[in-house]
């Protein structure tokens, strides 16, 4: 029998529900992630690409840009590691911001392309450190069964970000993008404010975490949503890749590889190719852009169901080769629908 008074309400410690339950979820830290996802996911994609057209006149430079910056994405897995190994995540996560920041206001004010390939390297490198510890301030922290619900909001605060940043970049659009650069620069360096809340972890939980750990993270990156997960940092990547050489495997990763290349292509000269072919001033495409997230989203979930069911189907009447090939159709699918679209002309 309980004593007098210590009886709690299950709907309020058991089961939180409603404001509670949220308030539960959400710590203050995550408006650091929500003005990355407002700044680099909303306004970088669209201002970088249309400010290097118009200073380089190239489609070339614009897209050697943007790979430079997405080249430094290949090092997220150290700093998941090196977080892990000192316990420096809170200050990986500020030198992150911090870098990005300094990097993104001095763009601005360079027209040298040399200089635009180190810089866009140098966001890429701060914004992948910033992203890669995001997760681990949860799983590292709290236990594994509230580990969906945090980082669900997580993903919400950074998705919601980015839209607020495409419909931010449509507000300037009457500014030249240089000046707008140097908005999303001073968003990035308040960003390093609430970046001091994040839970301190230490590198003994990171070294002793359930052995489980590492294969359980997965992946959460995309276009829409710029979480990167941490580390691998037990995984020998060199020599599995050795082991997997002249499989069935290494000609499935080629196909992956093809497919992603077009989608990059498509989604890093998007803004460019709207304007040079289609004549969609800055604030039309950053409307639109906003607007095709939410279309987006919902076309990816729709997308997603039917891929996953389909796969599902037709792997278990053909196997799993049959699978690979049902991607190749829908991808040839869509290179069909690309050429039934025309550019109007403006002669």
């Amino acid at each position: 029998m309980e004593k007098p008074g210590t009886t709690q309400s299950p709907s309020i410690i058991d089961k939180p529900t409603g404001r509670w339950e949220k308030q539960r979820w959400i710590e203050p830290w995550y408006l650091s992630y929500a003005i990355l996802g407002c700044t680099m996911g909303g306004m970088f994609p669209i201002l970088i690409p249309l400010l290097a057209l118009k200073c380089f006149k190239s489609a070339w430079h614009v897209g050697l840009v943007m790979a430079a910056f997405n080249l430094g994405g290949l090092m997220a897995p150290i700093w998941g590691s090196v977080a892990d190994r000192y316990g420096i995540h809170r200050g990986l996560l500020s030198s992150g911001l911090i870098m990005t920041a300094i990097a993104l206001a001095t763009l601005s004010y360079t027209s040298t392309f040399s200089f635009w390939l180190g810089l866009a390297l140098i966001q890429g490198i701060g914004v992948f450190v910033a992203m890669t510890v995001g997760n681990l301030f949860i799983v590292e922290i709290h236990p594994r069964a509230e580990w969906n619900e945090r980082i669900g909001w997580l993903h919400t605060f950074n998705s919601g970000g980015q839209v607020s940043g495409m419909l931010l970049a449509a507000a300037l659009s009457q500014i030249d993008p240089s000046s707008s650069l140097l908005i999303a620069a001073s968003l990035i360096a308040l960003a390093v404010l609430p970046s001091c809340l994040t839970p301190k972890v230490s590198s003994q939980a990171a070294c002793y975490r359930p052995a489980g750990l590492h294969q359980d993270r997965q992946c959460h990156w995309t276009r829409k949503s710029s979480l990167v997960p941490s580390n691998g940092s037990k995984l020998n990547i060199l020599t599995h890749l050795n082991s997997n050489r002249d499989t069935r495997y290494e000609k499935f990763m080629g196909l992956w590889f093809l497919c992603v290349v077009g989608a990059s292509a498509i989604y890093t000269l998007y803004p460019a190719m709207m304007r040079e072919a289609y004549g969609i001033g800055q604030k039309t495409l950053s409307l639109a852009f906003a607007l095709a997230m939410g279309l987006f989203c919902a076309a990816l979930a729709i997308a997603c169901v039917v891929g996953s069911a389909l796969g599902g189907w037709v792997a278990a009447q053909w196997g799993y080769n049959a699978v690979s090939g049902m991607a190749v159709v829908t991808e040839a699918l869509g290179l069909i629908l690309m050429q039934k679209i025309r550019a109007p002309n403006f002669n």
